[in-house]
């Protein structure tokens, strides 16, 4: 099974919620880990990048992305996106798998 939009997303909330904040590098390290993969298989969406903002720190946000403010996916390398999809208006959808619009994810990744 390959990884996808969704799945790095859910990881970067398991950082978030079971990785103690004190422990600042614990939680780059892993935070780290994922988006490079992330980026690596063209998946980053605003989903993940909203969750990597969540995890890690302002400085360590900016050392990632290399935005400072309201960082999106559209904005960013065309390799890290590839894989995303997006809806007919341009905006992305939700997931590797999903369509665009609002709406929640439910188990079947990214179908609402």
């Amino acid at each position: 099974m390959d990884p996808d939009a969704y799945t790095f997303t859910i990881l970067l909330s398991v950082c978030s919620n079971l990785l103690p904040k004190e422990d600042r590098e614990l939680r780059f390290a892993h935070a780290k880990s994922l988006f490079d993969k992330c980026c690596a298989a063209g998946y980053v969406n605003d989903y993940v990048l909203r969750k990597l903002r969540l995890t890690v720190t302002e400085d360590e946000y900016l050392s990632l992305v290399g935005y400072r403010g309201e960082a999106l996916a559209s904005n960013m390398p065309p390799s890290w996106v590839r894989n995303a999809r997006f809806n007919q208006k341009g905006k992305q959808g939700r997931g590797g798998g999903g369509g665009g619009g609002g709406g929640r994810w439910n188990r079947r990744r990214g179908v609402r």
